[in-house]
């Protein structure tokens, strides 16, 4: 009798589930609108439903191959530097401005890396935070405080 794969199904059962909790929170808090006249809901809702799709997906797929991870152990270090990442990113950019959150994230991130060398990190962050600039600044004219 072969395991299943326990770890990949229930990570895809928990994206599965958020993106269904995105999607319907879209759709009752948002205007859909059409396909002719897209509303502020429409990306939210197509990007729930992604997210359920795939999280389905792995679900089953997990589900249906034999155990390939038992007694892989999880690796805390990456996880928390990651969220923690995204956590700094959600205050930095209310608090600090675009830039420090876009090095500040890009910098948290990559030590989840145990490979990545201080140079590559910061010519990623650099390089990001001119993209970000020229995206949101330049080309979508959104007002965000830079620093």
């Amino acid at each position: 009798m072969s395991q299943r794969n326990y770890q990949d199904a229930i990570s895809g059962l928990l994206i599965a589930v958020f993106g269904v909790v995105i999607a319907l929170y879209a759709v009752n808090h948002y205007n859909i609108g059409s396909i002719q006249r897209m509303g502020p809901g429409m990306f939210p809702v197509a990007m729930g439903s992604v997210l359920a799709v795939l999280g389905a997906l792995l679900t089953l797929f997990a589900w249906l191959r034999p155990g390939l991870r038992e007694g892989m152990p999880v690796q805390w270090r990456p996880a928390l530097l990651v969220l923690g990442a995204i956590a700094f990113f959600a205050l930095a950019v209310t608090y600090s401005g675009l830039i420090p959150a876009v090095l500040g994230v890009v910098l948290i991130s990559s030590m989840a890396d145990r490979k990545t060398r201080a140079k590559q990190a910061l010519l990623l962050s650099a390089a990001l935070v001119l993209l970000a600039y020229l995206i949101f600044q330049l080309a979508l004219d959104m007002n965000f405080d830079l620093f």
